[in-house]
């Protein structure tokens, strides 16, 4: 009997790998926690997920690969690395954590379920379970649910990056901006090219009443970002508007005629 139900939670898992995979490709970047449209694959086949991934041994040749997506904040990227990993058969608990993960950021029930409950039965103790059921959260609205979950993670991993972006996340949709800021740059001690964490502490150091010092901080950040996901046009809307809050016009004229301008019609 048990064995069915897992036959059946992996049937389910490998048809939502498999809508994740058929999906039309678009361009690299980080994805936002509001951003719930689409991740890109590249493979076409239906994959089904092993019964019995390892805990505590992911494919060596794998998590590394997935882990510098990662590390910049790259969700679409890792996501179709993940997604592809699975097509193929791999058994790998990161592949599985950052599919649930990627399943949760685009509040794909059906997914993540799942995928969730997979999780629960491979890792001991529960991260990218955590992690998973902390981002459905959010994404249903319930900010201070998700921070226990994440604080819980934190708790044993004081210093795991993703647990402290999201968070960061958590406190933001909390009203706790400054909690938020913390969580972001204690990210970027770790991942210092993390772009989301970039981009969502100069935000939050924008705020309307910021002092120069903030929005020097804040613009220097955001730099950053779009130097890292150039093709990420809300980190160059940001660079735009704190151009022009500095007092830079010509630099955010630049930008905006160079990134957020359409082409002109010939």
């Amino acid at each position: 009997m048990k064995s069915s139900t897992k036959r059946a939670r992996c049937a389910l898992i490998g048809a939502a790998v498999a809508g994740l995979l058929l999906m039309q490709a678009v361009p690299t970047g980080a994805v936002p926690m509001d951003d719930a449209k689409k991740l890109p694959g590249a493979a076409t086949s239906t994959p089904s997920v092993p019964s019995s991934a390892p805990v505590q041994t992911p494919d060596a040749a794998l998590s590394p690969v997935l882990g510098a997506e990662l590390q910049r904040g790259n969700w679409r990227k890792a996501c179709s690395i993940a997604a592809d990993a699975l097509a193929r058969g791999e058994q790998n608990v990161d592949a599985l954590g950052v599919f649930g993960m990627c399943a949760a950021l685009r509040n794909d029930q059906a997914a993540a379920s799942p995928a969730l409950q997979r999780l629960r039965e491979t890792e001991s103790p529960p991260y990218y379970a955590a992690l998973t059921e902390g981002i459905l959260q959010l994404r249903s609205g319930a900010a201070a649910k998700a921070s226990a979950t994440f604080a819980s993670v934190l708790k044993s991993r004081p210093s795991d990056p993703l647990a402290l972006y999201f968070d960061g996340e958590a406190q933001h949709q909390l009203k706790r901006d400054a909690q938020a800021i913390a969580s972001f740059k204690a990210v970027l001690k770790r991942w210092p090219d993390h772009a989301p964490a970039l981009a969502s502490a100069a935000k939050l150091l924008a705020a309307p009443k910021a002092p120069p010092r903030e929005l020097k901080e804040a613009m220097a950040m955001t730099e950053r970002a779009t130097a890292l996901e150039p093709m990420n046009l809300d980190y160059w809307k940001q660079m735009a508007e704190l151009y022009e809050r500095t007092g830079q016009h010509d630099r955010a004229a630049a930008v905006k005629l160079q990134w957020l301008s359409p082409p002109s019609l010939k």
